[in-house]
């Protein structure tokens, strides 16, 4: 039987080093994206792509202000998933949480929190760039494989942290495939 959120163990689980590291990747991301039309917006033309087609050729023009949507939104992308990532005890777990498996469960779903927070960031910067660079004529259209890779990405590690939160599900720490930590 499930246990209700409000009933879960609260704990402060210790970040790892990739924690850090990906929040520091998403924090980057934000920043440089501001940064970017910070400098860059002025510079930009009446029109730039709002929309790339099927054949990541530009599909549709919008105002120069369009190209800040994508940093707005890479920014409260990231605001909520910093603060989401804070709160693991509220996430919704396929098993239950219990005081055996709640410190493993917690420390796995907040790294997930944050990657995907760093790798949205990221693709959403990089879609930004490439508004950019077409819009001052740099580029003709964007890396087709761009998008498609951090969806892939994006998805590996969905699949990879989901695996091995059912791999630990019982608390064992030593079920986790990726566990340096075993001897």
């Amino acid at each position: 039987m499930q246990v209700k959120p409000s009933r879960r163990p609260r704990i402060d689980v210790p970040k790892t080093l990739p924690d850090y590291f990906g929040q520091v990747l998403a924090l980057a991301g934000a920043g440089s994206g501001l940064l970017l039309i910070l400098i860059i917006l002025g510079a930009l033309p009446e029109q730039v792509p709002g929309l790339f087609g099927i054949t990541d050729d530009p599909a549709e023009w919008s105002g120069r202000w369009s190209a800040a949507v994508g940093v707005v939104v890479a920014l409260v992308i990231f605001a909520a998933m910093t603060v989401l990532a804070r709160v693991p005890h509220i996430y919704n777990y396929p098993w239950s949480i219990t005081e055996q498996n709640a410190a493993i469960q917690y420390r796995l779903a907040r790294s997930m929190v944050i990657w995907l927070n760093a790798l949205s960031v990221l693709m959403l910067l990089s879609i930004v760039w490439s508004q950019v660079w077409v819009a001052l004529g740099d580029l003709e259209q964007v890396n087709p494989f761009m998008i498609m890779g951090f969806i892939i990405v994006i998805h590996t590690v969905l699949v990879l942290f989901v695996y091995r939160a059912y791999r630990c599900q019982d608390g064992d720490l030593r079920n986790d495939p990726l566990d340096r930590s075993r001897a």
